[in-house]
């Protein structure tokens, strides 16, 4: 069973333009130009009033009937047609906020203008005044939800007045009780053509933004992160999914992880009721933990034992899946790079859990043939040998008819830089890429360097 609330997302902003501009004289243009001569800029600065609670936009107030107040803190960025903000001040013990506005110049140093539509977003796309981003990697808050998690968005061509955001995302409010302690939560929808993050673009009808979610670029599943080990008891913990709002045919997947090599897999939304409206909390019924052990599962909680993962491999256990388990966020390999070599032919689950490895000085695999998913890598790469294909995550990725996965990435993040000098000319190929050297007929989603 789940039930219902609304995200209180009248949240008005009084827009006022500044002293130092004014509307220009043609009524139909619409535009709103500067006469600041310091600036020599357009300059808009908006009043945003929200009801009487503490100034936090990223913890949901105490919900009050069927509502939960969203409200505005100091370290929210608000875009104007693609411009962020160049200020955005809370006001102290009256729950508002001042944002300031300036629309810039172009390369020969005259002012610019904004015009309608006057498009603003929370949580919108640099340089984009109709894109918004569901990140990939959400982490706990207590009461809450993770602050980059809930794009809002407000389009008029009339600044006077009051202007209303309204939510394009929806929260999924889980409760889990248990014996077992948990480190993460992995949401995907259950119809594999559908993306649960990454970056959508907002429809419009007659140029004004209607809320509606159009996937922009490759998404996929959700990585919700505890920031460490999770104690389950009696008492129900819970905790907010952020999730684009729309109709998920077959439901949301969720595996839940523990530290113990455990994982229990539980559908929501299955049922004919699985269209998730824009500014809705749903609540689920409690779940009780209850974990299938996992074989053939390598826990990493430290360079130890990620070196534990790589003999194991190189010994012919190439079939071997991983998770990373620390109680930090990442792990250092910096101890164990100098003698590392490329993990070959790997045809396993390597999950990241939503962690970090760093510190390698060579791509972690060889010849990659299974499947690395949650992972982000920083490695600093340096290396002279032509004929040869290089990347952060794998030389390249090659199927095989021992894996019934399509080999591959998904929502994994490269870092770190590659470097290539070599020591004589040139006399064979040589590939270098952020992800990976050469991809032979392996899949990439929700990824990138």
């Amino acid at each position: 069973m789940k039930k219902i609330y609304t995200v209180f997302s009248v949240i008005a902003l009084t827009v006022l333009v500044a002293g130092c501009a004014k509307e220009i004289a043609d009524p139909d243009a619409n535009e709103v130009v500067a006469t600041d001569q310091t600036k020599g800029e357009c300059e808009i600065t908006v009043q945003l009033s929200v009801p009487e609670c503490p100034d936090v936009k990223t913890t949901l107030g105490a919900k009050t009937g069927n509502s939960y107040p969203v409200l505005w803190s100091s370290g929210d960025v608000i875009t104007l047609n693609g411009v962020a903000a160049q200020s955005f001040t809370p006001a102290s013990g009256n729950a508002s906020a001042t944002a300031t506005f300036y629309a810039g110049k172009d390369d020969q140093g005259h002012s610019k203008t904004f015009s309608t539509p006057y498009n603003f977003l929370y949580l919108g796309v640099a340089g984009q005044s109709n894109q918004v981003t569901f990140p990939a990697t959400q982490s706990y808050v207590e009461g809450g939800f993770d602050p980059a998690a809930m794009p809002m968005y407000a389009s008029v061509t009339d600044l006077s007045g009051n202007i209303t955001f309204s939510h394009v995302g929806a929260l999924l409010k889980f409760s889990f009780t248990g014996s077992k302690k948990i480190d993460s939560v992995t949401l995907t929808a259950v119809d594999v053509s559908q993306s649960l993050s990454g970056t959508f673009t907002i429809g419009a009808t007659a140029d004004i933004l209607n809320g509606t979610l159009t996937p922009a670029s490759a998404g996929g599943a959700i990585n919700y992160n505890f920031g460490g080990h999770i104690q389950l008891s009696d008492t129900p913990f819970e905790f907010y999914v952020a999730v684009p709002a729309g109709t998920y045919a077959g439901g949301i997947a969720l595996e839940i992880v523990d530290n113990d090599s455990g994982h229990m897999n539980v559908t929501v939304l299955d049922g004919s009721s699985n269209t998730l409206a824009p500014g809705k909390v749903i609540e689920f019924d409690n779940v009780v933990y209850i974990p299938a052990k996992e074989n053939n599962l390598k826990q990493i909680r430290n360079a130890a034992t990620f070196q534990e993962f790589v003999n194991a491999v190189a010994g012919g256990n190439k079939t071997l899946n991983a998770r990373l388990t620390p109680s930090a966020a990442s792990i250092d390999l910096s101890s164990i790079a100098g003698s590392f070599s490329s993990i070959e032919d790997y045809k396993g689950i390597f999950d990241g859990n939503g962690k970090t490895l760093s510190g390698l000085t060579k791509p972690m695999f060889d010849n990659l043939q299974g499947v690395v998913k949650n992972l982000t890598l920083n490695s600093t790469i340096s290396t002279t040998e032509t004929g040869q294909h290089w990347g952060i995550f794998a030389k390249q990725i090659t199927p095989s008819l021992e894996v019934d996965d399509v080999p591959g990435l998904q929502n994994c993040i490269a870092s770190g830089s590659i470097t290539w000098t070599p020591a004589s000319a040139i006399d064979s190929y040589m590939t270098l890429g952020g992800l990976v050297g050469n991809n032979r007929g392996g899949t990439i989603t929700g990824s990138t360097n």
